[in-house]
């Protein structure tokens, strides 16, 4: 089968200069489909497949196709009225088939080409963010370094769980009368210390798999522009289609991860000694605080800190001790 031509309005059939209105196609008139249609809302047009009883089908179709008859005239096959009137297995059929594959195939060209119009611009997009995603990659590990094994796996868990608050537990003590006995017994509760937002940026495999993919859009420009001359085959368009498509929505989960980090830089870091038992980790994660705070980090600094804030929360809370959980 030929190219197939491409209609956009019943105007471009009637130009044609063997186009016979209303002239009925068969299964012993037919030769082949020349080209295909598709008009917009309105234009319709009546579908000249010849009945059993020899009247013409008459459906109206936004889409369908020009046939070629045995005397040398076109006419109209409306939709998917040749496959139905004549089966798909008929020679109608089967040149519809294959008709429907060519005009897919020429529709994928078309995309591809609308895509590699704008090729530099989304080259020049996708190595801002492939950089942005690398840089973001990197900040993640040092602050992963900073923060220690024990508070970054608080950090992950807040990731997995969707909850995102550092609490620990208050203890009252008994209260006893003048003759020691208890009137009122120890009791407990929950004191929220701080929320952390943006741990989604601690999924550093999710920052790989970003740039990774990025990468693979990237690639499929590249190869693209270099295969443009040559003539591909079906299977490699769609490919580079499905490659080149994905773009926004990859640009958007990256500059979603971007963003988390601005959401995880202004957290007080300081709360993560919350996180910890280990008296030597508090400490230093009071340090790493108050370092991206203010750049005072020294170790009896961070000490007087944390000493004053559990006083504060024991008075403010009116308890005696405090648990980590």
């Amino acid at each position: 089968m030929a190219s197939l031509k491409r209609y956009h309005s019943i105007q471009e059939i009637e130009a044609e200069p063997n186009y016979q209105p209303r002239h009925p196609v068969s299964i012993d008139n037919y030769k082949l489909i020349v080209g295909w249609y598709k008009f917009p809302e309105g234009q319709e047009a009546q579908c000249c497949v010849q009945k059993p009883n020899g009247n013409l089908c008459n459906t109206k179709h936004l889409h369908g196709f020009v046939a070629e008859i045995t005397d040398g005239t076109l006419t109209i096959i409306g939709g998917d009225c040749g496959t139905d009137k004549f089966g798909v297995d008929s020679t109608i059929g089967k040149d519809i088939s294959y008709a429907r594959r060519a005009i897919d195939e020429q529709d994928k060209l078309a995309r591809l080409a609308e895509l590699l119009a704008k090729r530099d611009e989304a080259l020049h997009e996708l190595l801002a963010f492939k950089t942005q995603l690398m840089s973001l990659r990197k900040t993640v590990a040092m602050h992963k370094d900073r923060v220690g094994r024990v508070a970054w796996n608080a950090l992950m868990n807040m990731l997995r769980t969707g909850n995102s608050t550092i609490r620990v537990l208050g203890f009252t003590p008994e209260v006893c009368n003048d003759n020691g006995d208890v009137i009122q017994d120890r009791r407990s509760l929950v004191i929220q210390i701080s929320s952390f937002s943006g741990t989604g940026v601690c999924n550093e495999a999710k920052i790989t798999s970003a740039l990774d993919r990025i990468r693979q859009i990237e690639g499929a420009y590249k190869r693209a522009g270099e295969e443009a001359h040559l003539t591909l085959k079906p299977k490699e368009v769609r490919a580079l289609n499905a490659a080149l498509a994905d773009q926004p929505r990859e640009v958007a989960a990256a500059r979603e991860l971007i963003a988390q980090m601005s959401l995880f830089e202004a957290n007080d870091f300081t709360a993560l000694a919350f996180t910890v038992t280990d008296a030597g980790e508090r400490i230093r994660l009071i340090q790493y605080g108050l370092e991206r705070r203010d750049g005072s980090g020294s170790r009896n600094a961070a000490k007087k800190f944390l000493q004053e804030w559990e006083a504060i929360l024991k008075l403010q809370y009116g308890v005696k001790h405090i648990r980590l959980q």
